[in-house]
């Protein structure tokens, strides 16, 4: 059993050479490596995030909130009727309902995806 392991090792040690000696790509074989160094995360600071926060604050005192809450009313209704949406968001977009209020009106009709774990 442990021939089977070490011939299985040494075919996977070879193989890793093989594929990072290449210069040309091999499908699904040592290039997570190479896709990995080029990725760079970017980095919000804190006050980016504040005033973000103050401009929707802003948004929401200066708009006709009775427009937008009944534009978003309409969108619910719409969805639920089977009805084509996209009249309703625009309707709700130029009342200046906020992404995370339209998507809160889809999740109320149509629920958020959960993935299921799987064990």
């Amino acid at each position: 059993l442990s021939l089977a392991y070490d011939s299985i090792r040494q075919q996977s040690d070879a193989l890793e050479t093989f594929a990072e000696a290449r210069t040309d790509r091999l499908t699904g074989v040592g290039n997570s490596r190479a896709l990995e160094a080029k990725i760079e995360v970017l980095k919000i600071g804190l006050e980016y995030e504040e005033r973000q926060l103050a401009r929707i604050k802003a948004l929401k005192e200066r708009r006709d909130n009775a427009r937008v809450e009944n534009s978003l009313t309409a969108l619910k209704q719409g969805m639920r009727d089977g009805k084509n949406s996209f009249p309703f968001l625009m309707e709700a977009v130029e009342a200046y309902a906020t992404l995370g209020e339209i998507c809160d009106a889809m999740k109320d009709v149509w629920g958020a995806y959960r993935e299921n774990a799987v064990l």
